[in-house]
């Protein structure tokens, strides 16, 4: 119980941070004017996001990395037990350097990549050494082995999440940041259902590697919505017409 009260402390203690300290982002003029009670159905603003061709296949492959990553997370404390017989203790150690190794790349690299090759390019890039770190996990025979692929993992995912998180935000009007970014949490959550669900059939039933396997899989997947869905996607044409996304200036006749 303890552990969850110290999170539950730690939630509470950043929404009282961010009431206090973060100020309102979006200016008046840019702020939604529709009626609230209509927007608080989730699946209709899901499907209106979704019936967005620009916008499908950043949510599909949201939906897809969010559940290989949700599977893998929450399945490696009972892998690390069967594979190694490690414990709290060194699974505990596992998720700090993961951290850590993840910090250090968003710290270091991610902000040069980053104007050096475009989202599509660092999805590629992070969602391939993703993949390839999963399979290293699963198929890891000796802990210095799965070590190089856990810090492996955490760049991977430093380098695709601002990437996705920045495309959607470029898929998105002035006035409807908030609606894009809570499509991409939706997807997000169904993801971290699906994710542990899979996950544990597999280990269960197909073995311990399989949900790594799999996760390798899913987020190669990932890497081909991403590849078939071509260059650097324009928000839609339904955005411009709603006067959020500046129209394409026209030359005075």
């Amino acid at each position: 119980m303890p552990p969850a009260f110290v999170a539950a402390g730690l939630v509470l203690l950043n929404a009282l941070s961010a009431a206090v300290w973060l100020p309102e982002s979006l200016a008046p003029e840019r702020r939604s004017r529709g009626a609230i009670r209509p927007q608080l159905n989730p699946l209709a603003a899901l499907t209106a996001l979704l019936a967005r061709p620009g916008l499908r296949p950043v949510l599909a492959v949201t939906f897809l990395v969010a559940t290989a990553f949700a599977g893998l997370q929450t399945n490696l404390a009972v892998f690390l037990s069967d594979r190694f017989g490690w414990g709290p203790a060194e699974v505990a150690w596992v998720f700090a350097v993961w951290a850590l190794a993840s910090v250090l790349m968003q710290v270091c690299l991610v902000g040069r990549l980053s104007s050096r090759l475009g989202d599509i390019a660092l999805l590629v890039l992070g969602f391939g050494l993703t993949s390839l770190s999963a399979l290293g996990i699963g198929l890891a025979g000796s802990p210095a082995a799965l070590w190089v692929a856990v810090v492996l993992q955490a760049v991977g995912g430093a380098i695709w999440r601002p990437a996705l998180a920045g495309l959607a935000s470029k898929l998105a009007s002035a006035r409807e940041q908030g609606r894009v970014s809570g499509g991409s949490q939706a997807v997000t959550a169904l993801g971290s259902v699906a994710g542990p669900i899979g996950a544990g059939l597999a280990f269960e039933h197909l073995g311990i590697a399989a949900p790594y396997v799999a996760s390798a899989a899913v987020t190669a997947l990932a890497v081909l919505v991403v590849l078939l869905a071509g260059a650097e996607p324009t928000p839609d044409a339904e955005l411009v017409v709603r006067g959020s996304v500046p129209r394409p200036s026209s030359a005075a006749s």
